[in-house]
C-alpha cells in the first residue's frame, strides 16, 4: 500500500473537486478504485460505473450545480481527507454546507462519504 501525504491528499482531493465541477467523467474514472464506494444522504453506490453514473445524473438534475472548498484536514493513520464544501446551484437556490471524508488507497479514491451540515 502506497501512503499518502497530506500534500498530496490535498492536491488529489482538490483535482476530484476540479474534474467534478468540470464534469469530467474520464477524469473521475481514473481517480476511483474499481469497487469505490459513495454513500451521501440520498445514496448508496458502489463500483466505479455507478458512482460516476451518480454523478452524472446529479448534474443533468442540478445543471448548474457547483462545489466550493471551504477547508481540508488529513489523517495520515487512515488516509483520508475530511474536507468542508459547499455545494451551490443558483437555479435551485442551494448554498449547502457539507463535509467530505474521502478515503485513499494505492492514490486512488476508494470511498467518498457525504454529510450535511
Amino acid at each position: 500500500m502506497i501512503d499518502m501525504t497530506e500534500e498530496l491528499a490535498f492536491r488529489m482531493f482538490a483535482n476530484y473537486i476540479q474534474a467534478w465541477n468540470e464534469r469530467n467523467t474520464r477524469a473521475l474514472e481514473d481517480m476511483f478504485s474499481m469497487d469505490v464506494f459513495l454513500m451521501d444522504w440520498d445514496i448508496a453506490v458502489q463500483g466505479k460505473e455507478s458512482v460516476v453514473g451518480a454523478n452524472v445524473q446529479i448534474w443533468q438534475n442540478v445543471p448548474d450545480i457547483y462545489i466550493d472548498i471551504d477547508g481540508m484536514a488529513f489523517n495520515e493513520r487512515t488516509q483520508k481527507v475530511m474536507a468542508q464544501i459547499t455545494v451551490n446551484s443558483k437555479q435551485e437556490n442551494l448554498k449547502l454546507k457539507v463535509i467530505d471524508v474521502v478515503k485513499f488507497q494505492n492514490q486512488k479514491i476508494v470511498k467518498v462519504d457525504a454529510y450535511k451540515q
